[in-house]
């Protein structure tokens, strides 16, 4: 009688490790996706609005009457953000650090050559070239991976590989 006891509990033993096994795969797969999300929406919040960068633009540089911008080239950086490298000119060489600073926030890095007097601009007779580094935004992301307990029991180590650029 004890064998039969022992034997039925060698059966239920063994389905209960394969039913174990098998939601170990599931987890293991489910875990590699969500870090694949991840990476994607990391990746995805690096993404600008350009034309919210454009009214940022308009919103802080000086008005028509004081500056000029002939030449504006946006891109995209690799790590997330943006660049926007203007070119243009001012009335006045006093004008371009107020420029500068009104560009400047949180979000915006503004880097400028300073300027140049150019005669070949007519009224604008100082020219500019201002370097504005837009930085991801750092909302909207998935909340970080936690171990899950299936995982944490586990022996094995976890590999996490995400999706890259």
């Amino acid at each position: 009688f004890l064998w039969l006891q022992l034997s039925a509990l060698d059966g239920q033993i063994s389905t209960l490790q394969a039913e174990k096994s098998q939601v170990e795969k599931t987890v293991k797969s489910a875990e590699k996706r969500l870090a694949d999300l991840r990476e994607f929406d990391k990746w995805e919040s690096g993404d600008v609005v350009w034309l919210d960068e454009l009214h940022y633009l308009s919103e802080n540089l000086p008005p028509p009457e004081d500056a000029i911008v002939g030449q504006a080239t946006l891109g995209a950086l690799l790590t997330g953000g943006g660049r926007v490298e203007l070119k243009g000119g001012v009335r006045e060489a006093s004008s371009i650090a107020p420029m500068e600073q009104s560009l400047r926030d949180e979000r915006h890095e503004v880097q400028g050559s300073g300027g140049q007097a150019d005669e070949t601009l007519g009224v604008y007779r100082w020219q500019f070239t201002e370097t504005v580094t837009v930085k991801p935004p750092v909302d909207d992301l998935l909340p970080a991976a936690s171990p899950a307990p299936a995982a944490a029991a586990s022996s094995a180590p976890v590999t996490r590989t995400g999706a890259g650029r």
